[in-house]
């Protein structure tokens, strides 16, 4: 009886030892945060959303694993812009003083066309230390610096531009008529190059045969044109879905804004971003010669509509 009790109790203790084990085993919110951190290292963006998920379901008031999540999202699919935002804004109202999340959300905004947010969230992550964000305000400022002098010497001369002979943009209003656009579909530039970029497939970098296009646009903007305020419109072929044409057609008009305000200095200010993905064709896409015409950026003067030639096909 005695021997029966002794092996009773041994078998309880290996199955409490067992037991414990299990307990001990069970992966917590930081385990599965360290396994997203490390899949990012190695560009596993999908396993490391994964990752990230498990740790916010153990813990939702885990605010760098929102924050992490949606860095990871954007890794996976840069079209993944609103779940991205969803994570970056979590990640805010619980922890409001991390300079990182206001850094990656100023990121997405000015990615998606919201140049106003994005420099709020810029501004916020700056005045917490943020050094990337201090280098992203910093060539803006200096834009800034130099528009507000140009104001001030263009107010200076206003007394003695009354005595001069009107410039003809000025005779034109007093003729009143209204000032002829530069940039329209169809109308080449003084150079006889149209204001057109167009990309490689699947693509949004600006190729350096368009630098000389783009120089050229942005002297006319300074010189000829200097309050006009210009639509990029981006477009892509038909290949690949309409979602991820639109953010597509977004990203390449994204990049010919930044070589005209990073390379040339023009305030972003002046430029409307449009993606219109694969829905205003100039070509028929069933031919490769049609479907690189159709892979470009139209720099537009603002109002100019976008609208597809009558003989265009999709």
């Amino acid at each position: 009886m005695k021997r029966h009790s002794m092996w009773l109790f041994v078998v309880i203790v290996a199955l409490l030892s067992c037991a414990t084990d299990r307990v001990a085993e069970k992966p917590t919110a930081h385990d599965f945060f360290r396994r997203g951190v490390d899949a990012e290292k190695t560009n596993t963006y999908e396993e490391a959303v994964k990752m990230y998920t498990g740790a916010v379901e153990l813990d939702r008031y885990y605010a760098e694993a929102y924050l992490r999540r949606g860095v990871a999202t954007l890794g996976a699919d840069k079209t993944n812009v609103m779940d991205a935002l969803r994570d970056f804004n979590r990640a805010i109202d619980l922890d409001p003083k991390n300079p990182e999340a206001y850094y990656q959300r100023g990121l997405l905004n000015a990615f998606s066309i919201s140049n106003q947010d994005a420099r709020t969230d810029m501004q916020t992550a700056a005045g917490l230390g943020h050094k990337g964000a201090q280098q992203w305000l910093a060539p803006k400022r200096q834009q800034e610096e130099k528009d507000a002098e140009r104001q001030q010497a263009t107010a200076a001369a206003a007394p003695r531009a009354v005595e001069a002979e009107p410039a003809p943009a000025a005779a034109e209003k007093q003729a009143g008529k209204k000032a002829e656009p530069f940039f329209v579909p169809g109308k080449p530039l003084p150079s006889g190059s149209e204001p057109v970029v167009r990309f490689d497939h699947d693509r949004a970098e600006v190729k350096e045969q368009y630098y000389p296009l783009l120089d050229e646009v942005a002297r006319i903007l300074t010189e000829n044109a200097p309050e006009a305020a210009i639509v990029l419109a981006g477009h892509t072929d038909a290949t690949g879905t309409e979602k991820y044409n639109e953010g597509l057609s977004l990203r390449r008009a994204k990049a010919v804004e930044t070589y005209l305000t990073s390379q040339r200095g023009l305030p972003s200010a002046r430029f409307q971003l449009k993606g219109y993905g694969e829905e205003v064709p100039i070509a028929a896409n069933d031919t490769e010669e049609g479907r690189a015409k159709n892979r470009r950026v139209e720099i537009l003067d603002a109002g100019t509509p976008a609208e597809p030639p009558a003989a265009a096909t999709r």
